[in-house]
């Protein structure tokens, strides 16, 4: 089988797209180390209803303690808000069971193994990729593809310095837990299964991406973070969307992962205006973008929005 390489494909979804909670529900102590933002904007919107008023944050599901504080007027618009609203409260979620669910759903069971599912050529970059890293596929031979490509970018993505314990979504659920409500747009379980019902060969490219990149997710986090702390949509958009006009069996995953979200999400979101309270809402910032994003659709409903 021949594949394509798509560009990043595996790293958007993580940093950008999925709050899949690999990190800690224990709250952490945060300090005060922040990198000053020089841009006029954040990639923060306000959203304006009747009666309330609709923030909403472009997150970045794993990154670095000397991201925090955030921009004064983001931390300032979160203290005055009434409610916290979260793709998946991971506050909530017991960690032994959360744990049990990724096993249940993200491994083979049996004699079933990962080189059933994927190609010659592919399972051999696996066993080779994990070589180098100082893995031996022994050890994860019993995992489906898209979990072990979920966990390879997070890997890399430590070994880098990011974190998911300081997530922006994890940062903000300290902070309001005890304090505010705290509401979910989505749920583990929906996230979980979402990755579980891409067929072999929608996981073999998920994987096979994750493979070709690994080696420069270095170089593509240093234009994620600065497209993101200066608030750039465009630069995001082109990055997320790099390959798939020309390489179109990736779709489908993207479909699944970005603009049925974005659809359903918004929807959610939508309920919150004429509430008379103020919401604070973070998604991953890659739902945020293009023409198919929540910005977009929202704005194309009508509500009055800006980029604060």
């Amino acid at each position: 089988m021949v594949f394509v390489k798509f560009p990043k494909f595996s790293l958007l979804v993580v940093l950008l797209g999925l709050c899949i909670p690999l990190a800690s529900a224990e709250p952490i102590v945060w300090q005060d180390s922040s990198i000053t933002n020089s841009s006029d904007k954040n990639f923060f919107w306000q959203a304006k209803g009747s009666n309330n008023t609709v923030y909403i944050l472009g997150s970045l599901h794993l990154a670095k303690p000397e991201f925090y504080p955030l921009d004064e007027e983001i931390e300032n618009v979160f203290k005055a808000s009434d409610a916290l609203v979260v793709e998946v409260d991971i506050g909530r979620i017991d960690q032994f069971q959360l744990q049990q669910k990724f096993f249940e759903k993200g491994l083979y069971y049996g004699s079933e193994t990962i080189a059933d599912h994927l190609s010659e050529e592919t399972f051999e970059l696996t066993k080779d990729k994990l070589a180098s890293l100082g893995i031996d596929i022994n050890y994860m031979i019993m995992y489906k593809p898209w979990f072990l490509a979920i966990n390879l970018v997070t890997l890399e993505l430590v070994k880098l310095g990011f974190d998911p314990n300081y997530g922006m979504d994890k940062y903000f659920m300290d902070k309001a837990r005890g304090n505010k409500d705290i509401l979910e747009l989505e749920s583990i379980d929906y996230q979980i299964n979402l990755f579980d019902g891409f067929n072999d060969r929608q996981q073999e490219l998920l994987l096979f991406s994750t493979l070709l990149d690994i080696d420069i997710i270095e170089q593509e986090m240093e234009k994620i973070i600065s497209f993101w702390q200066s608030g750039n949509t465009e630069g995001l958009e082109n990055i997320l969307r790099k390959g798939l006009n020309e390489y179109p069996e990736i779709l489908p995953i993207y479909k699944k992962l970005f603009y049925e979200r974005n659809e359903e999400m918004t929807k959610k979101i939508e309920t919150f205006f004429g509430q008379g309270k103020d919401y604070f809402v973070i998604v991953g910032a890659g739902h945020l973008v293009g023409k198919k994003g929540i910005i977009q659709l929202l704005k194309e409903k009508g509500y009055s929005i800006n980029q604060l």
